[in-house]
């Protein structure tokens, strides 16, 4: 019986013992060996991958393994890129580039957004704290990140002044060492909160994925 529920549509030893010959017995067995094995090898699979996600810093790291071992989605590129991406986002909490970017724009008044800098100072002059306005960017980073996810999977957004312009198509790829194309990367709109650094998915602190 437990013969049959390891391997679906394999007769247990108990059901081929007088209903085929020999030769048939050690074909059924050398089939369920081998499914064993894949299934093993499938399994040890995922747990090495999901070593790779849990280094990296990924919330449900089993789940994002099994996804790409068993769906065939290349989830470890997907995650990878939109790790990184995150890493243009200001961490939750961190206050300290306020002052970097208020000092950058006394010293070069004048450069290409700088006008952050009076603006910071006149928002902490009317008695918005540091930890708010660190907040309110945050989460604007993270609604421009999205809306890049959504543009990197659609092409079809864009707005052309006539129908007789020519239309661009693009797509994101991984690709092997010498640039070639392995698979496309998609879908990252989906996964944007996933990989939020916090595992909050960008709720308000003390307000977990569970709700």
């Amino acid at each position: 019986m437990l013969d049959s529920i390891l391997a679906p549509g394999i007769p247990s030893r108990h059901e081929t013992q007088w209903t085929t010959s020999p030769a048939a017995k050690l074909e059924c067995w050398a089939a369920f060996a081998h499914i064993r094995r894949f299934r093993m090898s499938k399994e040890q699979e995922i747990q090495e991958l999901a070593a790779h996600f849990r280094a990296l810093g990924a919330y449900d790291p089993d789940g994002w393994a099994r996804s790409q071992v068993e769906e065939g989605i290349p989830q470890y590129a997907r995650f990878v890129f939109l790790r990184q991406a995150w890493q243009s986002i200001i961490a939750d909490g961190d206050a300290a580039w306020i002052d970097l970017h208020i000092g950058a724009a006394e010293r070069q008044p004048r450069s290409p957004g700088a006008s952050i800098g009076p603006a910071l100072k006149r928002m902490l002059a009317s008695g918005a704290s540091r930890e708010d306005i660190a907040e309110v960017v945050r989460v604007m980073q993270w609604s421009a990140l999205e809306g890049m996810a959504y543009q990197l999977d659609d092409s079809g957004v864009v707005e052309y002044p006539s129908e007789k312009m020519p239309r661009v198509n693009w797509a994101l790829f991984e690709v092997d060492e010498a640039g070639q194309p392995l698979h496309s990367i998609d879908c990252l709109h989906e996964s944007v909160l996933d990989t939020d650094p916090t595992g909050r998915e960008m709720r308000p602190k003390g307000v977990t994925r569970a709700g």
